[in-house]
């Protein structure tokens, strides 16, 4: 396949999709990774794409908000889906999952049940974890640091939680959307999450109702893998029926 033709059927595929990761793109082209490598480059110095690690997005796409940015962004919202969570799914004695969004982080802040054992992929949730201990008992995953979220994240990580046996997925995301389901802008991360997903007994996702009817980058996982959804308000009538659909218990104030 020439290159031309690489770079156009590249740009249908995020003219479709947003983003792809790099192993979608070369079974796509039937290439390997130095020749994805340089037409990504190129794309890229054309200002038709976007690099990013583990693939590529669209060019004009918003970047991933830093995670002290989006702390403060519906704080009042992510205190009563924390303490919701609490009261219904954590009991003494739990192990459970937390990933690195901010609404999970918000979970922590608010825990007072005891002999809990947490399992992390975030610095930032370690962090807080340290104020509740010996009550929490804290595990991290290893992996590669992402600056921007604070997070762990690749091969180490996903190893980490594909060999753990846990009671409680706690996540958030950026965006709910009834035809897309849960989506992220970060590859990287969604392979940690599918992995923390796969481990547990439930999943349980805290997000509030301003997430709800949009769309980011990449499919973190459809509505019919998702237990619990957790938010602030009671839910739009279309989210109501789409839940009853794919048995997605709820809870809200």
């Amino acid at each position: 396949m020439l290159p031309a033709v690489r770079h156009r059927r590249i740009l249908e595929i995020l003219e479709q999709n947003v983003s792809a990761t790099t192993g979608q793109l070369i079974d796509e082209l039937g290439i390997n990774a130095m020749m994805l490598w340089r037409d990504l480059k190129t794309l890229d110095e054309q200002g038709l794409v976007k690099r990013v690690r583990g693939g590529a997005i669209k060019a004009g796409t918003r970047d991933e908000p830093r995670f002290d940015n989006k702390i403060e962004a519906a704080r009042h919202a992510k205190q009563i889906i924390a303490e919701l969570a609490q009261e219904h799914f954590i009991q003494d004695r739990d192990t459970i999952a937390l990933e690195g969004g901010t609404t999970v982080s918000a979970l922590v802040q608010c825990l007072t049940r005891e002999q809990v054992t947490a399992l992390t992929n975030s610095i930032l949730i370690l962090n807080q974890a340290r104020n509740h201990t010996p009550s929490i008992t804290t595990y991290s995953s290893g992996g590669l640091l992402r600056e921007t979220s604070g997070t762990l994240v690749g091969k180490e990580a996903v190893s980490f939680f594909s060999r753990r046996n846990l009671k409680t997925f706690f996540l958030s995301g950026t965006a709910l959307d009834l035809t897309a389901g849960l989506t992220d802008p970060n590859p990287l991360e969604i392979e940690v999450k599918q992995a923390m997903a796969r481990s547990a007994e439930r999943v349980v996702l805290l997000l509030d109702s301003s997430k709800l009817e949009q769309r980011s980058l990449m499919k973190v996982m459809p509505l019919s893998r998702i237990d619990y959804f957790v938010t602030d308000r009671p839910l739009p009538p279309s989210y109501q029926k789409a839940f009853q659909q794919y048995k997605v218990n709820t809870i809200h104030p």
